[in-house]
């Protein structure tokens, strides 16, 4: 196209390759140009390379066609860039650029390792020509998280400063370790320097992202003293190998002691709520007595039962059961604090022995003869057996007198213990203040602190004291509640010197009169030491004392009991002579109820006595409602038998019956007279200050091993073997066996045999006592030993009926055989497991993954069951959820 004269425009449409071309015009031609075309950058092809780092185990990724990735914390990516037309190739970042060359043929590559996600560009370059609107890509990058952990902590009911763990850890990529750590932040000062703190390496699976774990951490290991405190918590590192591993620690926990005042103050809630709940024990005991004496009466007047009787009866049996059931929390109620008092602080020996007997006063209240007895009851209430029932109820209603008089007892004896606990946490006060009070008096005197702080702790000490002397009052309170008061000392004169001395340094401190004030608090602690100690000594004479008077009455009730026996044995054996028509008949009836109110005489005295001596077991009362009990029946057929010659049979029956209990109580009074002669042995040698019970012998309140009883079966048959040939040597002289006397150290052969049914009697009460004790698990470990009581039992009734035969000698060794094997199966139980004692830390740790299961299991059960039919009556609704309510309970 010509613009001009000489001038042409020439245009080329829709380049895209290069053109050559010439100019020619009147015959000349230009020589031969090119029409270069400039290419268009462009990416061809984008593929990324994740190598995550070592640590993680995972291997190298390859990701195609794209330039976004989501990435591990600390992976290398590498990229390897195709692209056509570029000379070079930007690789932009939020806050720089990398400029690429290639590295080849249109390709590209670069490597960057990743901490946290970007945004970038990849932008090719041709010369200054670049993409219109490059894309924008995103490198993702997951970090690694902390770890994780939770805590699910449970006390072991059986020893509180053990604790269990049950662990949950987690992490995305796995652990390096597990720690437990605790650390003393107030108190441990009887703890090694080196115990203060502590850290315990657990076991942990490295790579398994998400595990449980148990631990079992025993306090006991460590000396806690009252008002202590330690922290404790968990530590899980996790395997960050970029970073650097990270911890993650749990809950901080506390174990925090009791303080002194603290275990007081509960001891105290617990005695007021364990006083009141045997004070309402003893009605309810009564209340059913009365009721069930009322029924008994209205039976007599009916030929058989009628549903109301048996709604009656039943509301009887079903008030019986929630008395024992309340009795048996009581005791639960006195264990657990027991325990606690005995976890935290130093009991005297003495008073610890005490606690023990009154925990099994506690337990015995109820005897496995008792529970029998209501079992009967109810089968003979459900079968409407109106004679049978009314028989039951006679023993039911002595039942409830025994009841009522073991609660009696075990209240006043309670008393008695807290009395004598609450003078010894006084003491123990007295001492500690003292203490504090002259180390205030050497910090006054040398000026150690500010005058401030020296009045702080004066007026601190005077608070103390105080509170001490409140103390003091409800001692004595509590002291005059008893049926005989304990002798405490007066100190009445000596606390307001204290009082007075202290409030004296106090306003010498105030006038910065410091010399003056730490004369007057040196008295005051030389004052508070020496009451304190007057508190002590007074209470071990004064228990020494009345432990003399009670072993004198114990000696005096046991010669009575020994002569009413010989008596009633001259009763019964009188009567036998006599016919109903003699007129030494009505004198024996007459006799007979002179030695029923002597028997009452004794059982006064026995129950005041029981009262002060917890070595006195609780089948000690009973056997004395079992004397009584055949005494009355034998008046009562006595008194009949003029009308019927049967009674006077059944009179000697029960003579006979009320003589073997009252051997039996002469041998179980033995057995605490010589208990609390040891006990008293043990107190006299040494300082005054000495007062553990029991010594090297055998100690109060311990039942006799299986061996022991082997002996002493051993030695009565020995005994029998000779009493069966002394009898066999009268007959052949001629002579009434009751006339020998083979051993030339008793009487005669009555009072003999007599000694032998009663050594049988208490060897098979023991035998009894301890299958219950060892079925009380339900294995049903001691069936045994009552098979073989009951064959005690039977020679009990040969002895006392003096028919010593062939079949009674060889019973005897099929029972020492018997014993033998028990002997050796009592042994291998003792080598398998370790006694149970009241202390918690006696205990074995449990398997902590065990226990969690255990307390698991029991959640589940308790949720499976706890779906109450509708139907239920309210009665058997509130029996199943007081069922459900020891699940709840830890």
């Amino acid at each position: 196209m010509k613009e001009g004269p000489a001038k042409f425009r020439h245009r080329f449409r829709n380049v895209q390759e290069a053109i050559d071309f010439t100019l020619s015009a009147e015959g000349f031609t230009s020589p031969s140009y090119t029409l270069e075309v400039v290419p268009s950058p462009a990416l061809v092809d984008v593929s990324l390379t994740v190598e995550p780092p070592a640590y993680l185990g995972l291997p190298s990724e390859t990701v195609r066609n794209a330039g976004d990735a989501t990435v591990p914390a600390g992976s290398r990516v590498t990229w390897s860039i195709a692209t056509r037309s570029a000379e070079r190739l930007d690789l932009i970042f939020e806050d720089t650029t990398f400029a690429l060359a290639p590295s080849g043929s249109d390709r590209f590559v670069a490597v960057r390792r990743f901490l946290q996600g970007r945004t970038y560009r990849m932008v090719p370059r041709h010369g200054e020509r670049v993409p219109v609107d490059p894309l924008n890509y995103r490198i993702e990058v997951v970090p690694d998280l902390h770890p994780t952990i939770e805590i699910d902590e449970q006390v072991d009911s059986a020893a509180l400063k053990r604790r269990y763990f049950q662990g949950l850890v987690g992490d995305d990529h796995g652990f390096t370790r597990l720690q437990f750590h605790y650390r003393f932040i107030a108190g441990g000062d009887s703890v090694a320097p080196e115990q203060q703190e502590g850290v315990r390496d657990l076991s942990i699976d490295r790579k398994n992202t998400r595990q449980e774990f148990f631990h079992e951490w025993d306090v006991y290991d460590l000396t806690i003293n009252p008002g202590d405190r330690i922290e404790y918590w968990f530590e899980v590192w996790d395997n960050d190998g970029v970073n650097g591993a990270k911890r993650t620690r749990s809950a901080t926990g506390v174990f925090e002691a009791p303080t002194l005042d603290d275990l007081a103050k509960a001891r105290s809630e617990q005695s007021e709520a364990i006083a009141s709940d045997l004070k309402q024990g003893i009605k309810e005991a009564q209340d059913l007595q009365r009721e069930l004496d009322k029924l008994r009466r209205d039976l007599l007047d009916k030929k058989d039962l009628d549903w109301q009787d048996q709604r009656k009866m039943q509301d009887v049996l079903d008030r019986q059961k929630k008395l024992q059931e309340k009795i048996e929390r009581t005791s639960e109620d006195l264990r657990n604090s027991q325990q606690q008092q005995q976890e935290y602080r130093q009991i005297d020996e003495r008073l610890q022995e005490k606690q023990q007997q009154v925990q099994e006063l506690f337990e015995n209240v109820l005897s496995e003869e008792m529970k029998e007895l209501y079992r009967k009851v109810q089968e003979m209430l459900d079968k409407l057996d109106k004679e049978k029932l009314q028989e039951q109820m006679e023993d039911m209603k002595m039942s409830q007198e025994d009841i009522e008089k073991e609660l009696d007892r075990t209240l006043e004896l309670f008393k008695q213990m807290e009395v004598e606990q609450k003078a010894e946490d006084i003491a123990d006060k007295l001492e500690k203040l003292g203490e504090e009070q002259e180390k205030l008096s050497e910090d006054t005197k040398e000026n150690k602190e500010s005058q401030e702080n020296l009045e702080q702790r004066q007026d601190s000490l005077n608070k103390a004291f105080e509170e001490v002397r409140k103390e003091m009052d409800e001692l004595e309170k509590k002291n005059e509640e008893l049926e005989k008061p304990l002798d405490l000392p007066d100190t009445e004169q000596k606390e307001q010197e204290i009082q007075d001395q202290q409030q004296q340094s106090s306003e010498q401190l105030d006038k910065k009169q410091n010399q003056k004030a730490s004369e007057n608090q040196k008295k005051a602690a030389e004052e508070m030491k020496q009451m304190g100690f007057q508190m002590k000594s007074s209470m071990q004479s004064g228990q020494q004392e009345q432990q003399e008077e009670d072993m004198d009455a114990l000696r005096q009730l046991l010669e009575n009991i020994v002569q009413l026996s010989f008596d009633q044995e001259e009763v019964m054996d009188g009567l036998v002579e006599v016919t109903t028509k003699d007129p030494r008949f009505g004198e024996l009836g007459r006799t007979q109820k002179e030695l029923r109110d002597d028997a009452k005489v004794i059982e006064d005295s026995l129950f005041a006595l029981s009262k002060r001596v917890p070595q006195l077991q609780s089948i000690v009362n009973r056997e004395m409602n079992a004397v009584n009990g055949h005494m009355d029946e034998a008046l009562s057929h006595i008194g009949e038998a003029r009308g019927n010659e049967r009674h006077k049979g059944m009179a000697a029956d029960d003579q006979q019956r009320a003589m073997t209990a009252l051997n039996n109580l002469a041998l179980l009074l033995d057995e605490a007279l010589q208990q609390m002669q040891q006990q008293s042995a043990s107190q006299k040698p040494g300082s005054g200050s000495c007062n553990k019970p029991g010594g090297s012998g055998s100690g109060q309140g311990k039942k006799p091993s299986m061996a022991k009883m082997k002996a002493q079966q051993e030695g009565l048959q020995k005994q029998l073997d000779a009493m069966k040939k002394a009898m066999e040597e009268g007959k052949k002289k001629g002579e009434k066996p009751g006339q020998q006397n083979p051993g030339g150290n008793t009487p005669g052969m009555s009072q003999q045999l007599a000694q032998l049914a009663a050594q049988q009697a208490a060897i098979r009460k023991e035998m009894q006592r301890m299958a219950q004790d060892m079925n009380k698990d339900g294995s049903g470990a001691g069936n045994g030993l009552n098979k073989l009581a009951e064959q005690m039992e039977k020679q009990e009734k040969d002895i006392v009926n003096k028919n010593i035969t062939p079949e009674t000698i060889k019973r005897q060794q099929d029972i020492m055989v018997r014993l033998l094997e028990a002997e050796k199966a009592d042994r291998e139980r003792e080598l398998d497991q370790k006694r149970t004692s009241n202390e918690g830390r006696d205990k074995p740790a449990e398997d902590p993954a065990r226990f969690f299961e255990y307390q698991q299991r029991k959640a589940r059960e308790a949720e499976l069951l706890r779906t109450v039919p509708a139907g239920l009556k309210p009665y058997y609704r509130d029996r199943v959820n007081d069922y459900f309510g020891t699940f709840d309970r830890p």
